[in-house]
């Protein structure tokens, strides 16, 4: 049987009024990854995962991240830390 993924960590903010992002830190095959996929709100009321995603190690996750905060303006990064 094959193992199914654990989700150890979670966060999802609104993409839209039936859209949200969420990052996921899980585990596969006991190997971490990191994930950030958009859902959408099915008929029902429950969040459903779409195709449009990603996954990726923890080490490519974070060049990936460091690479993204690179494209913020100062403006868009002051938003992001908060001040």
């Amino acid at each position: 049987m094959p193992e199914r993924s654990a989700v150890l960590k979670e966060q999802a903010f609104p993409k839209s009024m039936s859209e949200q992002v969420y990052v996921q830190r899980q585990t596969f095959g006991g190997r971490p990854y990191i994930g950030a996929r958009v859902y959408f709100l099915a008929d029902g009321g429950d969040w459903r995962p779409t195709r449009k995603g990603l996954t990726l190690s923890p080490e490519l996750a974070a060049q990936v991240a460091k690479a993204m905060l690179a494209m913020l303006t100062a403006d868009e990064k002051e938003a992001v830390e908060g001040n």
